[in-house]
């Protein structure tokens, strides 16, 4: 098998997806519960790659919910424990902090689109990492694509066939 390098990753309710990077392609593991798919994309076959931002509402909704409970624990055992209602202020205000910086700070996605599959990637509070993961999509498919292109003009230019008709789709043979 050949050596995987992993990218990066997204998860939903009842989903992980993980990106890696081989010797001729991107390979994804689609994993639901037990299940395990995997999918490539080659890189001569990438048609667009894409980096774009994405504000994590349900992160930003969950952290919402519990500084809002820890608030209320905090204004209701102020008079009681002192010390139990300042470790719920500290938590009501981390919890606070978390949603500033994910409203502020976001996330970004990274998606490389092939002619049959797409591999996609979340990048949340990582946006370095997203830009790292970009430019190394960009840079791999192009490599192979400059590659294939150069090869297909050796063949042309071997074969009698100009540059500008190498591109072009065979005419047909035969009468009409």
């Amino acid at each position: 098998m050949a050596e995987r390098e992993r990218l990066g990753w997204r998860s939903g309710f009842s989903y992980r997806e993980s990106v890696y990077r081989t010797r001729d392609c991107f390979e994804i593991d689609d994993v639901e519960g037990y299940e395990v798919t995997r999918k490539r994309v080659f890189y001569d076959d990438v048609v667009l790659v894409t980096r774009h931002r994405f504000v994590p509402w349900v992160p930003m909704v969950l952290a919402s919910v519990f500084a809002v409970f820890f608030a209320l624990f905090a204004i209701g055992l102020r008079s009681e424990g002192r010390v139990a209602a300042f470790v719920f202020f500290v938590l009501t205000l981390a919890l606070v902090a978390l949603v500033v910086a994910l409203i502020a700070a976001g996330g970004e996605v990274v998606t490389i689109q092939g002619k049959r599959t797409q591999a996609r990637m979340d990048f949340v509070l990582r946006r370095g990492k997203a830009a790292e993961v970009y430019r190394r999509a960009c840079r791999l498919a192009r490599e192979r694509q400059e590659r294939i292109a150069r090869q297909a003009a050796r063949r042309a230019v071997a074969g009698g066939v100009t540059v500008s008709e190498a591109g072009k789709p065979p005419e047909p043979s035969g009468s009409r």
